[in-house]
């Protein structure tokens, strides 16, 4: 009777908001977040992609967004070296897409957005993308999916990493970590210097990005405690980055800076009894961004300050049910020159989620969830999903319904003068169904899948120019349509302990519409969205050789749009496959490894641009020195 009503909901209800957890009973190893399942991604209703701590090191020295590109079928959209970059997923926009660190929103309460330029790689332990996940686990910003980020090290030794490379890029970083006992400890600290004035050709001219040097500083420190019942852990992530801003090619400058401070405190509490889990956190946020144009004498200085707090109480009824409850709180202030003052807003959200072990083949997972947003009233989500193993867990079908929602950005209600207060939150119904089948031997195995996605979202927020006050402003018109099909597949074979040889490919198509008139003669209607490629893959090759590792990966992205009505003179931006090269060698230094990576980004030398006017880099090299001592 359970799900059945929650199918009738989803499909009937009222315009949904939030969204619910559902965590896994104990059906196998404890890996993913990004769901708030907490099992095998193959146990999951929805793909979900994991990139361990081995993946991440081989990035060590820049940020994570270098591996979304090249081995994730995301969007990012990339304003070139030491400018933004933000991801979005299946057609739906950055500001869509809910990011985790440590299981709490991070979206910046302004714009809704996360600039994954300034989160170094080897700063994580995983990292976890699914784009069919709801609000109905997290809450807020789902209606494109997760990010989960997790900072989870708990390892002895000392690492140092040194990165040089084209454009004077320089990065040097420390890690110490220290396990003893019940305890560990640990610090991370990365500084990095860059030029970036690289080349590039645009419009047959060749050209060098001036005015667009990084200086960052990044440090993460955590620490906790483990025993049989009790854990305790908590990080604390601070940064600190100034980059130049050269604009675009049709708006240039060559005075505007930028500059990013942070501090993010996150702990976590956890008491298990018996088949009892109660779990606390605590997220404590401080953000300041300034940028400046001295040319126009122009300076926005924005302040934001967030409190939050979850408590979540999981109880396995029987080896079959489990039952999942959290409840959650969080008060945001901002402080900006462009709202005139300082704005707050207060949240708070229950959500219940059953999961249910129907047999060794079927598992159900459900839930509902309420939010209520200070600034955008009450919000309703649910989700209801499968997952079924067909043929021994080698061909397994799933799939989930939602209902998910996004509440208005400060921006969206208060910049001076084109906010509006009275907006809505988006909402959001979507589905995906999709097929994963397994195959193994002595020397090989085989993963692949399809998922067909499909979803609507309503109330979409977009900035109309309003002819009675001279101005844009933001309302509550768009109705978007989004559907596709996504296609991997990995294979890897291995000759004894000597030799691996591993292939990976991936293909999704993409469309994504306005589906409504927003006013008289709306010519957005039926066009891609911006920036939303209808085709993206990737293939790559991975091969290994005892201690010296070789990858390539090509990726290639489709036609873009640059206006929403396809008119201007830019439109459609070329399609473009960008090619990378790595060779990885460890060497045994006996009180540890010494590690070498030498990369060739863009090894064919493309010359392309994401974004319109924000040219990419041609072929750059960079080398990184890793040393990982005492480690165990």
């Amino acid at each position: 009777m359970l799900y059945a009503t929650l199918f009738l909901y989803l499909l009937t209800g009222p315009a949904a908001n939030a969204q619910v957890v559902s965590d896994t009973l104990s059906l196998g190893k404890i890996t993913i977040q990004a769901t708030r399942n907490f099992t095998e991604k193959d146990q999951e209703p929805v793909k979900t992609i994991r990139f361990s701590s081995d993946d991440l090191k081989l990035f060590t020295g820049n940020s994570i967004t270098d591996i979304l590109e090249q081995y994730s079928l995301a969007g990012v959209r990339n304003y070139g070296i030491g400018g933004l970059a933000t991801v979005s997923q299946r057609g739906y926009t950055p500001v869509q897409t809910q990011i985790l660190m440590n299981g709490f929103y991070i979206n910046d309460p302004m714009n809704g957005l996360i600039d994954f330029s300034l989160i170094p790689s080897n700063f994580l332990h995983s990292m976890e993308l699914s784009a069919g996940n709801s609000s109905s686990a997290y809450g807020n910003a789902a209606a494109g999916g997760t990010i989960y980020l997790d900072t989870s090290h708990k390892h002895s030794g000392i690492s140092v990493w040194q990165t040089i490379g084209s454009f004077g890029n320089m990065v040097t970083g420390v890690s110490t970590g220290l396990n003893k006992g019940n305890w560990h400890a640990g610090a991370m600290f990365q500084m990095k210097d860059s030029d970036n004035d690289y080349s590039f050709t645009a419009d047959g001219n060749e050209s060098t990005r001036e005015h667009n040097s990084l200086e960052s500083l990044n440090l993460m420190v955590n620490g906790g405690y483990t025993s049989g019942r009790l854990s305790f852990n908590t990080t604390l992530w601070m940064y600190d980055v100034e980059n130049q801003a050269p604009g675009s090619l049709q708006f240039p400058s060559v005075t505007a800076v930028q500059t990013d401070e942070a501090l993010r405190w996150m702990n976590r509490l956890a008491y298990q009894s018996g088949n009892l889990l109660i779990e606390g956190g605590v997220y404590l946020a401080s953000t300041k961004q300034v940028y400046s144009d001295e040319a126009f004498a122009f300076e926005s200085k924005n302040n934001t300050n967030t409190l939050s707090f979850d408590l979540l109480g999981r109880y396995d009824m029987n080896e079959n049910l489990r039952i999942t409850q959290v409840a959650t709180f969080s008060n945001t202030s901002a402080e900006t020159s462009n709202y005139g003052g300082e704005v707050s807003q207060i949240t708070a959200g229950y959500q219940l989620n059953p999961v249910w072990k129907v047999n060794d083949r079927l598992r159900l997972f459900s839930g509902i969830r309420y939010d209520y947003y200070e600034t955008a009233g009450d919000a309703v989500s649910a989700s209801l999903g499968a997952n079924y193993s067909i043929v021994d867990d080698r061909l397994i079908v799933r799939g989930q319904l939602s209902r998910n929602f996004v509440a208005p950005t400060f921006n969206d209600l208060y910049w001076v003068p084109s906010g509006n207060p009275g907006l809505k939150a988006e909402t959001n119904r979507k589905g995906e169904i999709g097929l994963l089948h397994r195959a193994s031997a002595d020397f090989m195995t085989l993963e692949s899948d399809i998922t067909l996605f499909a979803g609507r979202h309503f109330d979409g927020v977009r900035w109309l120019f309003d002819a009675d006050q001279g101005f844009f402003r933001a309302q509550n018109i768009d109705e978007i349509y989004s559907r596709g099909v996504e296609l991997t597949s990995r294979q890897f074979w291995s000759t004894g302990s000597d030799f691996r040889f591993g292939t990976s490919a991936g293909i999704i198509y993409n469309r994504s519409t306005i589906e409504a008139d927003a006013f008289e003669d709306d010519r957005t209607v039926g066009k891609q969205l911006v920036y939303t490629p209808e085709l993206r893959w990737n293939a790559g090759i991975d091969m290994q050789y005892r201690s010296v590792r070789l990858g390539l990966n090509y990726h290639v992205t489709g036609e873009r749009y640059s206006s929403q009505d396809h008119s201007s003179a830019a439109d459609p931006l070329d399609s473009f496959g960008v090619l990378n090269l790595f060779v990885n060698a460890n060497i045994d230094a006996g009180v540890g490894k010494l590690n070498i990576n030498t990369s060739v980004r863009n090894l064919l030398d493309e010359q392309y641009q994401f974004i319109n006017g924000y040219p990419m880099p041609g072929r750059y090299v960079q080398l990184t020195l890793r040393a990982d001592l005492f480690s165990r």
